[in-house]
């Protein structure tokens, strides 16, 4: 089947955002992935339980990690959650430090990751790197990187699952009737993070290390505002600003063999970031303006949670040196560029 050409006009453009907020990410460090919480005694994380008897909310921790919680002893009210970033989801996390009422990228009843799932219980966040989709997750995920071993490891096993969340959305856009530049856009995306994760697991394997484990579940069947609205965080914020994260490596990893694939790997993720953008742009064409609404909320919340956990801490000097991981400083001028420039222009 023949694809409908690229807007040459619009690539450009996103391309022009990304060499700026490169420009302007003018230090050198890693990737911080977690939330922003306080240890509890043993340093290892914290629990906290309001006051309000045996039922009262118990808000979970984990200054390594990268998914907060709250556990309700008696139940969630009302059920359990959808994933979505729903105005009900919002308030069963407004006990999480980091959340508030206020922006998170993920909030379901299901951890995002598929590691320790604890029963009557909310998740309120989710780690930036990759396409995250519905019914897949890592088994063993959301720990602070402390060596590169456990950032390839788990970087080519997200580059997995973005692999599936495209196939999806190919057999779903075309179920949907979406135009069929957008449909093979989606298989072409997947081709490439199938390729990107057999090279991330191949630098991978010479350190020792294998692709951290993935578990699936059935997903449901999605509408298309459900669909523009996991691609309005997803895509055009994570995928967007993964992009040009990778670039930066690209540019400071110390093996020059490595910032050669980080180069071409980057050069896709780009490509992916745009075809992102012009899903979210169809689909505003198609969906009310309750869903739009909806679209441009998840955007928000996507990037002030990504912010959050990106800039949470800094990289070991061996994710630094060895994998070219961008620092704080850097991850700030960048996000401060996107949001500028495409983000909320």
């Amino acid at each position: 089947m023949e694809c409908s050409p690229v807007d040459a006009m619009s690539h450009r453009v996103l391309r022009e955002v990304l060499r700026r907020a490169l420009l302007l990410a003018v230090v050198a460090a890693p990737l911080g992935c977690g939330a922003i919480v306080s240890p509890g005694e043993d340093g290892v994380g914290g629990d906290a339980q309001s006051e309000g008897g045996a039922c009262a909310p118990i808000v979970h921790t984990d200054p390594g990690g990268c998914v907060p919680s709250v556990e309700y002893p008696c139940g969630i009210p009302g059920g359990a959650v959808s994933p979505g970033i729903s105005e009900r989801c919002r308030s069963l996390c407004a006990a999480v430090p980091h959340t508030g009422p206020g922006p998170m990228d993920y909030c379901g009843s299901s951890n995002p990751f598929g590691d320790r799932t604890r029963s009557n219980t909310v998740y309120c966040g989710a780690c930036v790197g990759g396409r995250l989709i519905e019914g897949l997750a890592l088994v063993q995920a959301g720990q602070h990187h402390k060596t590169p071993g456990d950032w390839l490891a788990e970087t080519a096993s997200m580059e997995a699952i973005a692999a599936v969340a495209f196939e999806r959305l190919s057999q779903e856009l075309s179920g949907l009737g979406a135009p069929e530049g957008l449909v093979q856009g989606a298989l072409r995306a997947a081709c490439d993070e199938r390729r990107h994760a057999a090279v991330v697991g191949l630098w991978a394997s010479r350190v020792g290390r294998e692709p951290t484990a993935i578990a699936s579940r059935e997903a449901p069947a999605r509408t298309l505002a459900d669909i523009a609205i996991e691609n309005a965080a997803e895509g055009c914020v994570r995928e967007t600003l993964g992009a040009a994260m990778m670039a930066w490596q690209a540019q400071h990893a110390r093996d020059p063999a490595m910032r050669e694939d980080f180069a071409a790997i980057a050069d896709e993720e780009a490509q992916h970031a745009q075809w992102s953008w012009e899903l979210d742009a169809w689909a505003r064409t198609q969906l009310s303006a309750a869903d739009t609404a909806r679209m441009d909320h998840a955007r928000t919340d996507a990037i002030a949670s990504m912010r959050s956990a990106l800039t949470a801490r800094e990289p070991t000097d061996a994710l630094r040196v060895e994998l070219g991981i961008a620092p704080v400083a850097a991850i700030e001028n960048m996000v401060s560029v996107l949001r500028r420039e495409l983000w909320l222009s």
